[in-house]
């Protein structure tokens, strides 16, 4: 399997992983702050939407104007990139179901994205941007670092879930029986 179809692949794998969380937390849910966590639902889906375009989209093809003229996104880039306006991010702050719906948009144009790439591009440098990337000098390193990134964040959404409703269920195959570890 070459690189392209690697990264399209976990990339795709991240985002259905992400989806499937967050379709399992009810809406009232995703704005509880459980007691020991600094985040919430809603920020979490908000931070992973930015990031996605951070590092799937403008690092890898530059601005996507038609895409920004769907969404607030000036705002939610100021709620959701580094964590400074959590406590911001209460009931009404945003939309739930526009917020879905506009990570579903910023998935679908990071996989169209990549789709598009050929396998020369892979080790280009990043688009210019504003912000320096934190991680990546080449759209190889920024699109395996999407993959990582939501893949950390999927983590902390699951427990997220955990605490305010009830765990995911991965509907995992076990054996009939499990053995019990031998402590010494």
């Amino acid at each position: 399997m070459d690189a392209l179809t690697l990264l399209k692949q976990q990339t795709e794998d991240a985002h259905s992983w992400t989806n499937k969380l967050i379709e399992k937390v009810p809406e009232d849910k995703w704005f509880i702050f459980p007691d020991g966590f600094e985040y919430n639902i809603v920020w979490q889906v908000g931070h992973i939407l930015v990031s996605h375009h951070f590092h799937g989209i403008m690092v890898i093809r530059g601005l996507q104007n038609e895409l920004l003229a769907k969404m607030p996104f000036k705002k939610y880039s100021a709620l959701f990139s580094f964590g400074d306006h959590i406590d911001l991010v209460r009931e009404g702050a945003v939309s739930v179901p526009l917020l879905k719906d506009h990570l579903q948009l910023v998935q679908a144009k990071t996989i169209e994205i990549i789709a598009g790439l050929q396998p020369e591009d892979l080790m280009a440098g990043l688009e210019p941007t504003p912000i320096p990337h934190p991680i990546a000098k080449n759209k190889i390193e920024a699109l395996s670092w999407n993959i990582k990134h939501t893949m950390w964040h999927c983590g902390q959404i699951g427990s997220l879930l955990r605490k305010t409703d009830k765990p995911y269920d991965f509907k995992l195959l076990r054996p009939a029986v499990i053995p019990r570890p031998v402590l010494d």
